[in-house]
């Protein structure tokens, strides 16, 4: 008998400027799911523009929206999308990030008629801010059947201090090795390098952050040669932060070596990076926040050949010294960073970290195929309620798919 395997994902997140909360529907579309979305701007979606497959799509508003009545009417509809989902002819229900989680624990109690739930946690909601929030998300996480997280020590916490009685699954935010790569441009190099041949060129993705140690990182630029070039492309709120780079950069006098694009189309933004000799991963420490982190723009990096230099927290750390794809540094220390910028120029230059060595890293153990076995397979158990599915034990820890 053939089993029915119809599924339906519900996520406030935007689908038109990052893949990663998308990617894993491809995964279980090519392995016969029938797949309804319902998301913000789901028409605009990046992943079906770059790879198209079979999904039914069902709109859920911008977030974008302002006025009050915007927001109530966006709000309308989500709760609509849930009570669609629940009563719907769908197998599985699957809620992604914590946001759209505290509105489905208002729809926990509700019958499910057999329905699997599944919750995919993208962030995490500190209990001392939000308690109400974190309320609603436990009364959620508690019913689920089967949670995705992409870090294996949140996922950890979510297991115990939620109490959840589900198996846990590691997907990281990581690009498949089938994602469109831009080829180079030796033009285009050359106009961000201002002209110089010898120009070691940075690329950091997501504009100017308090977070992202930016600061500290121009800073470092500054005790530099003038050969040392950044790119930084600018995130959510790169335009807003613009004024305060150009004050930064004019007052360390290297407006001329620090290039400030706005934020742009993935694509585009990986157009420039490829061009580029090394991307930046920096990070304050915020503890749970990213102390063992895995992001998405490791692979955006890697995936266009290029070492990384990232913080020395445990997650980094551990995958930058198994794999050999960068080097590791104190992100809130400009003396450090630029110590760790010239190590990295000269080691690059005697031939570590070639492009193709580090694209082969990045196919073997840090793309999304490498997680993409293991995911279909846990969806596989929960369809089938086989009892290896049922067994709620600590996440496995696979910090590379092989």
């Amino acid at each position: 008998m053939t089993i029915k395997k119809r599924l339906i994902y519900l996520t406030l997140s935007t689908l038109d400027s990052v893949p990663y909360d998308e990617l894993f529907l491809t995964a279980l579309a090519n392995q016969g799911w029938e797949i309804t979305l319902a998301a913000l701007r789901v028409q605009h979606s990046l992943v079906q523009r770059v790879r198209p497959y079979l999904c039914r799509r069902i709109d859920l508003g911008t977030a974008t929206s302002t006025s009050v009545i915007s927001r109530c009417l966006n709000e309308l509809t989500v709760a609509l999308a849930f009570m669609k989902a629940f009563w719907g002819p769908y197998d599985v229900i699957c809620v992604g990030t914590s946001g759209t989680a505290v509105r489905a624990g208002l729809f926990a109690l509700m019958p499910r008629f057999g329905k699997k739930l599944v919750y995919r946690a993208l962030e995490w909601y500190d209990p001392r801010r939000y308690p109400w929030r974190v309320r609603l998300e436990r009364a959620f996480a508690r019913k689920a059947d089967l949670h995705i997280n992409t870090e294996y020590h949140r996922a950890y916490v979510y297991w115990t201090y939620y109490d959840m009685r589900c198996p846990v699954v590691i997907l990281p935010s990581r690009l498949p090795t089938w994602w469109p790569i831009p080829a180079g441009s030796s033009e285009e190099r050359l106009r961000l390098c201002g002209g110089d041949p010898n120009a070691f060129l940075l690329v950091h993705h997501g504009g100017f952050s308090f977070k992202r140690c930016t600061q500290e990182l121009v800073e470092a630029l500054a005790m530099l040669p003038s050969r040392f070039r950044l790119v930084i492309v600018g995130g959510r709120d790169g335009a807003r932060h613009k004024p305060e780079m150009d004050q930064m950069t004019a007052r360390l006098r290297i407006s001329d070596r620090v290039i400030v694009l706005p934020r742009m189309d993935f694509q585009k933004m990986l157009e420039v990076t490829v061009n580029c000799d090394a991307g930046v991963l920096l990070y304050r420490n915020t503890d749970l926040g990213n102390f063992f982190m895995s992001p998405g723009r490791l692979t955006e990096y890697t995936a266009c050949g290029l070492p990384v230099l990232a913080s020395d927290f445990t997650g980094l750390e551990s995958l930058v010294r198994r794999f050999d794809i960068g080097l590791t540094t104190d992100g809130e220390n400009p003396e450090a960073i630029a110590q760790a910028l010239l190590q990295m120029e000269r080691e690059r230059k005697a031939g570590r970290w070639k492009s193709d060595a580090v694209r082969e890293c990045f196919r073997l153990h840090l793309a999304f195929d490498n997680f993409e076995t293991n995911l279909c397979r846990s969806f596989s158990d929960l369809i089938q309620g086989s009892p290896e599915h049922r067994r709620s034990v600590p996440p496995a820890c696979p910090w590379s798919g092989r």
